[in-house]
């Protein structure tokens, strides 16, 4: 007796990080005020709208954006550097909540054989590993990298290009989930499949152009990974698709054997067989003498 066993393909279960694993906006919007006021801006609050726009840029083109209206403007690096000093000292998981779910789905995920976590943020590393240690996510996170970490920011592709190059996974075996369009932008310039979430800063209506699909619940989002997964594992595995096409024959076979089939006789010389099969019911056969 010989028994073999196929070692499950490796997948690839890249997040985004504010915004779709954690909540930040509280902690963000506070250091980003102060920052723009300490830096003669005078902004004394920003409205969510605003915030949520701004929040595709990396931190010194969103700074500059919301200090000038301009991302490109100069200013950008000065207020970054004065916002990651004021940000990397609050940091905590207190004001850097996981969303409702996050934990249970990254338990979950961890649990399958051959699923693979990582993250790749559009903010700084310093910011991105200060979150990843509070929440206790170095041990189940194989990667996890910042803008600053990686040859380009989102929405180029270079980023998720470099994760998947150290995993050693192909982006046809990867995929990618975030909150905005340039999450979107960035799987699908890296030939990766995207999947957008709601509970983020950004509305399904300006996700669904840029994402493979969106979902709006935790548990959705499993379904989708898990469905993602299976689909991976099946095309890219040919042993895999064999064992499964045996399977589906050996149920057409059994249905078929296990079905009532009614004998009918006829003679050959007197009713013409191809009349006759098609005037057949499925649960006859014709048994010619």
């Amino acid at each position: 007796l010989c028994l073999y066993f196929i070692m499950p393909r490796q997948v690839a279960v890249i997040f985004d990080l504010d915004g779709t694993l954690v909540d930040s906006r509280q902690v963000s919007m506070s250091a980003t005020v102060t920052t723009l006021r300490e830096h003669g801006f005078g902004n004394e609050r920003i409205d969510e709208s605003s915030y949520n726009y701004g929040a595709r840029f990396i931190t010194p083109r969103r700074l500059a954006w919301q200090a000038t209206g301009m991302e490109d403007d100069p200013c950008g690096p000065t207020l970054a550097n004065t916002y990651e000093k004021l940000i990397s000292h609050s940091i905590s998981p207190d004001n850097t909540p996981m969303y409702d779910g996050v934990s249970q789905l990254i338990h979950y995920l961890t649990s399958q054989e051959g699923v693979i976590l990582g993250v790749l943020s559009n903010a700084s590393s310093n910011y991105t590993r200060s979150v990843i240690k509070g929440h206790k996510w170095r041990d189940v996170m194989s990667v996890y990298r910042g803008a600053d970490d990686v040859p380009a920011a989102k929405p180029s592709p270079a980023g998720l290009n470099a994760l998947l190059s150290e995993l050693d996974i192909s982006s046809s075996n990867s995929v990618y989930i975030g909150d905005s369009p340039t999450d979107g932008a960035a799987a699908s310039n890296a030939n990766m499949h995207g999947i957008g979430v709601t509970w983020g800063n950004n509305s399904l209506t300006s996700l669904e152009p840029h994402f493979n699909e969106v979902v709006s619940s935790m548990a959705t989002l499993q379904s989708s990974i898990d469905r993602f997964i299976q689909q991976c594992r099946r095309q890219d595995d040919p042993q895999q698709d064999q064992v499964l096409s045996k399977e589906d024959e050996k149920e057409e076979k059994d249905e078929k054997e296990s079905s009532p089939r009614r004998r009918v006789s006829w003679q050959a010389d007197v009713i013409d067989n191809e009349h006759m099969n098609k005037l057949r019911t499925d649960d006859e056969y014709w048994d010619g003498r």
